[in-house]
């Protein structure tokens, strides 16, 4: 059975399920929203990760479908009592393919007025590469949801060239510091100025920044000294099934 096949089945039978990683606010020490991470849980062998499904998903429309799903459950479970009850903030996923879709945009806000979910409580990602396919798109899609409320982030900042142009000419409320940069910032000067420079552009440009790549309490603390604002990874909270946010 072919990768795309798998996942359109699974999208039909609702076997398509969604983790939830938690982001670290460092000023706080408290968990300020989660990252859903999609996963193919259809319990056919051999068992397929994300990279070994979503670049051939990517590359076709089914990536509009399966991102319109995400939306969905995010929204759908913001909404729940729950979540309001906890102040559940969600983030998601979106690829260069949604950014072209015209209708996205009102789609997303249409979803959060219909469940009666503040645009706030949902931040959208987009990577450095998707933005670099669909920059124009990108900005019109940002535009239209920061106006409304809801967060824009940049995810994987510093892999591509040219990346300050994107926050010249987006409206992002926050960056993701890829960790390439992360990773060694309590152990070489180096990466520290790196992370330290995009921290410096991003709050004049009145942006948060958020590190990824977080796997020990040396690299939160040198972080927290440099101004990061928030932080993701193994060391903060690993993916878990989203149900469990609001059963745990």
């Amino acid at each position: 059975m072919s990768v795309l096949q798998r996942v359109h089945d699974s999208l039909d039978a609702g076997r398509m399920a969604l983790d939830a990683q938690p982001i670290l606010d460092l000023a706080t020490g408290q968990v300020m929203n989660y990252e859903l991470l999609v996963r193919l849980r259809d319990g056919i062998e051999p068992l397929l990760a994300p990279p070994e499904f979503l670049p051939s998903v990517e590359r076709t429309d089914l990536m509009l479908r399966l991102d319109r799903w995400v939306i969905g459950q995010a929204v759908a479970t913001l909404a729940t009592e729950a979540a309001r009850r906890e102040g559940l903030s969600l983030e998601v996923n979106v690829s260069s393919r949604t950014l072209e879709d015209p209708s996205f945009a009102d789609d997303v806000l249409n979803r959060l007025r219909a469940a009666g979910v503040e645009p706030s409580r949902l931040g959208l990602e987009v990577t450095e590469s998707a933005a670099i396919t669909s920059l124009d798109a990108c900005r019109r899609l940002a535009e239209r949801l920061t106006v409304a409320g809801c967060r824009f982030i940049l995810d994987d900042f510093g892999v591509g060239f040219g990346s300050f142009v994107y926050l010249k000419r987006v409206p992002f409320t926050a960056v993701k510091i890829a960790g390439e940069f992360v990773q060694q910032a309590d152990r070489t000067a180096r990466d520290m100025v790196l992370v330290e420079s995009v921290v410096r552009a991003a709050r004049g440009l009145g942006m948060r920044t958020i590190a990824e790549y977080v796997d020990r309490e040396a690299l939160v603390s040198t972080l927290r000294r440099l101004g990061v604002d928030g932080a993701q990874g193994f060391h903060v909270g690993r993916p878990g099934p989203l149900a469990d946010l609001l059963t745990g």
